[in-house]
């Protein structure tokens, strides 16, 4: 998935995209309720617009980001 994440953060610019490995930061997903990984949460200004728990495609992924903004 990071890599997923990589490719899509390079071609759709107009979003900021941070990958969280939660054994480094377990506070991250206290705070967003993370409960199973992988897992994709659009923010705005401090909100959580949506979520996606599981695996995803660039295609999957640019889908659903562009689905919300």
């Amino acid at each position: 998935m990071r890599s997923v994440i990589s490719n899509v953060s390079k071609q759709v610019q107009e979003v900021n995209f941070f990958y969280v490995d939660l054994d480094d930061s377990p506070e991250l997903g206290v705070l967003f309720r993370v409960l199973s990984v992988p897992t994709m949460i659009l923010v705005n200004n401090g909100k959580e617009i949506k979520r996606h728990i599981g695996d995803a495609s660039e295609k999957e992924v640019k889908e659903w980001v562009f689905s919300s903004i």
